[in-house]
């Protein structure tokens, strides 16, 4: 995991949209499937508790783990199992936390992991996006580049994007070092990629931001001053975004941190903006 210092500080964006409260577009489906999550009581800078629950806060499940803001579960394609990073290593459990089993070892210690569309790889940033078969047979290294810091598969799996600690959202295909799109974005942290393929949910600066991919065009959905907000994951049917939002806070590095965050929605065009009772950030969502 990287710490994050000198970022640019300009964000190209075209329009602004939402804000809590925004009228939502027109019968947009409830969400349903699962949400996996860590509780953070207080802050994000000390360790939470993994749970799981179904965005309306029915069905929760405390997993029984203590993690890291940069552990990122995430759920197998068949919401089965999960990953996350653990100390120096990639660990895999059952969907209920059970037969918890080591993976792999990073090069360095990894962060925010993410199994492939379809349940064949998982990479994971650690000095550069790397990536295991789940049988652990291959290993590639999908991109070199240290300044990648978090990364999101695309639907079938043949290019991913990433962000970076020199403020670009980066688009890749498997097996090409080098970018084929590359986004200016202030201060990336996080990105989730749509199920249709269209759009990039990205957190930067402390908001959220939507791009098209096939345009470029950046759009700030959130405008938030004084709350932070983080980790965008999109809903099995892309029809909605979940994402961590509370108060604003820093540690003694000048990274940002969140104060006991809530689990938000929001349509997939950044309306209908609204917290959930579900206290933490989301790493992953699964219909099953």
């Amino acid at each position: 995991m990287k710490r994050y210092k000198g970022l640019i500080t300009a964000v190209v964006v075209v329009g602004l949209m939402g804000g809590p409260g925004t009228v939502a577009e027109a019968a947009s489906p409830q969400p349903g499937g699962r949400l996996l999550y860590v509780e953070f009581a207080t802050t994000t800078l000390v360790p939470g508790q993994l749970k799981s629950a179904q965005p309306d806060g029915n069905g929760g499940q405390d997993l029984g783990k203590s993690l890291p803001w940069y552990a990122g579960p995430d759920y197998s394609p068949d919401g089965t199992k999960f990953v996350y990073a653990e100390g120096m290593s990639l660990r895999i459990a059952d969907a209920d936390g059970g037969n918890d089993e080591w993976f792999v070892a990073g090069p360095s210690g990894p962060s925010f992991p993410r199994w492939s569309p379809d349940g064949r790889w998982i990479a994971t940033e650690a000095g550069g996006i790397h990536a295991w078969r789940t049988d652990r047979s291959e290993y590639s290294n999908l991109a070199t580049a240290f300044e990648n810091i978090a990364m999101a598969w695309a639907p079938g799996g043949k290019r991913f994007a990433t962000v970076t600690n020199d403020g670009e959202v980066r688009i890749y295909r498997v097996g090409n070092q080098e970018p084929v799109k590359r986004f200016a974005v202030a201060e990336p942290r996080q990105v989730d990629w749509s199920p249709d393929g269209k759009t990039l949910a990205v957190q930067a600066q402390g908001d959220i931001v939507l791009i098209t991919v096939s345009t470029g065009v950046i759009r700030r959905v959130t405008s938030t001053p004084e709350v932070y907000e983080s980790s965008p994951v999109w809903s099995p049917d892309g029809g909605w975004i979940a994402y961590g939002s509370g108060a604003a806070g820093y540690d003694e590095y000048g990274n940002p941190h969140t104060v006991a965050p809530v689990i938000h929605l929001m349509t997939r065009t950044g309306t209908d903006q609204h917290p959930t009772s579900i206290a933490g950030i989301p790493t992953s969502w699964r219909s099953y």
